[in-house]
């Protein structure tokens, strides 16, 4: 359904958004507490390879040590609980990695990822083990201090990332967070920001209404196309809903949703938004910054699998079939993001040498 309209009160939230942004959210991933990532290593459950990875932008004016930390690294088994985890024989492992290559190399940034894209760079750090490890259950293990030299500079920022992985087709769910601290509940680091160029969402059949935010970001040099792409969302069956709207709010159509019956990336439903057709209705630039993506969870119990392993990401695709060797996929952030604008310098997070920000 087409909603083009713009609410006042709406925007006046969204801005509040914005601009408390640079004090929660930032650092954690998902933003949401109950929203869980999701891994697994059997692709028919619902994702594009057997990888999560998730990237942090560190400022270059933040000093360190930095402390990041996964929250319910283990196993359990227990699908209704806090942290939806299905299976528990699985060898699970999250890596911590920094230097040359983590964001700047070759394939890093796709949407599937081989082993050397995923794990280009130098690894700082390991948390590994089998099934439910004593002490990872719904608490926060954390990685060894590193400083942001440790990460790739490229611009303004280091970079630093985590992969996830587990061996089998168990289904791990883990949230992400970092602190200058590693002790209890990471209290995040303000200006630290967390993105995903692909998002593997747990998603789940609580019997209640649950929403997820996820904010891509569109370059400020950006032109055709914002693609919005999702897989394995169970559709029609499942009544999850999605919804899309510009940086400033503005209101477009609804993405579509995907079915589930085919192994990536068949079955991608990818919806299509012109940027200069929505910069021209409403009247504002929509580049530089994050359009809001929102998944709300259907609030009946039963139809859908008790945990959906179901993929999200965002692209500048001209047509409605995703290409990974044509397609620049966009970084999607945990939280809102409008960078300050560059004097005479495009601004672009999807080129690694960009002069001013980052990619």
């Amino acid at each position: 359904m087409s909603r083009r309209f713009r609410i006042a009160p709406l925007l006046a939230v969204l801005s509040m958004l914005t601009a408390a942004s640079s004090v929660w959210g930032q650092s954690r991933i998902p933003a949401q507490t109950s929203n869980f990532l999701s891994v697994t290593g059997n692709l028919a459950n619902g994702d594009s390879d057997p990888y999560q990875v998730v990237f942090f932008e560190v400022p270059d004016t933040i000093s360190g040590p930095i402390y990041f930390a996964v929250y319910d690294a283990g196993l359990d088994n227990n699908q209704t609980d806090a942290d939806p985890d299905q299976g528990n024989t699985g060898a699970w492992q999250f890596d911590l990695i920094g230097g040359s290559g983590t964001l700047s190399g070759s394939g890093a940034r796709n949407v599937t990822l081989t082993g050397p894209e995923a794990y280009a760079g130098t690894v700082l750090g390991t948390l590994s083990g089998t099934g439910n490890t004593a002490g990872t259950d719904q608490a926060w293990s954390y990685f060894g201090g590193v400083y942001p030299s440790q990460g790739e500079k490229v611009g303004n920022s280091y970079y630093f990332k985590v992969v996830a992985t587990v061996s089998n087709g168990d289904k791990n769910a883990f949230q992400l967070d970092a602190s200058y601290s590693a002790s209890g509940t990471p209290t995040g680091v303000s200006g630290l920001r967390a993105f995903a160029y692909a998002w593997t969402l747990a998603l789940r059949d609580r019997g209640t209404t649950n929403q997820w935010l996820l904010y891509p970001f569109l370059p400020d040099n950006a032109t055709g196309n914002l693609a919005i792409h999702n897989y394995d969302f169970d559709g029609p069956t499942n009544a999850d809903t999605l919804t899309l709207r510009a940086k400033t709010g503005y209101a477009v159509a609804d993405p579509t949703q995907s079915g589930g019956a085919a192994l990536f990336p068949d079955d991608v439903a990818t919806s299509l938004y012109d940027i200069t057709a929505v910069e021209t209705a409403s009247g504002l630039n929509q580049r530089n910054g994050t359009w809001i993506l929102g998944i709300t969870e259907d609030g009946v119990a039963g139809g859908d699998p008790v945990i959906n392993t179901s993929l999200a990401f965002a692209s500048n695709s001209a047509d409605a079939t995703w290409a990974e060797g044509t397609d620049t996929a966009y970084r999607i952030y945990a939280s809102p993001y409008t960078p300050a604008a560059a004097d005479r310098v495009s601004f672009s997070p999807t080129v690694a040498s960009a002069v001013t920000g980052s990619s």
